[in-house]
């Protein structure tokens, strides 16, 4: 993207309307502040995870059974968190894949 801004929109000037380097920029600004992870525990097992300030946090659950923030979730079950600062993701009987999204 870094590329494609400097050797194609950067002469155009900022805005989209001149062909420029606008929206290049935002996609490049989102790609850079957007972590995912893949989390994968045994059963029974349990991981903590620390969100900064200001941060969002989203769970998507791919496979399995997993406790987080007094919820339960299945294979499907999403949620988001953005008010607590460390919490603890829990596996149930089986094995958990979930995707992890540590968002602005």
């Amino acid at each position: 993207m870094l590329m494609a801004i400097v050797t194609v929109h950067l002469d155009n000037g900022l805005f989209m309307s001149n062909n420029g380097y606008e929206f290049g920029l935002a996609l490049l600004a989102a790609t850079v502040s957007v972590a995912i992870y893949r989390l994968e525990l045994t059963a029974a097992k349990q991981t903590s995870f620390k969100l900064a300030k200001g941060r969002n946090f989203y769970a998507q659950v791919v496979e399995g059974e997993l406790q987080l923030a007094g919820e339960t979730l299945q294979s499907g079950d999403g949620i988001h968190i953005n008010e607590r600062e460390e919490f603890a993701i829990k596996a149930g009987n089986k094995r958990i894949v979930a995707l992890v999204f540590d968002l602005p």
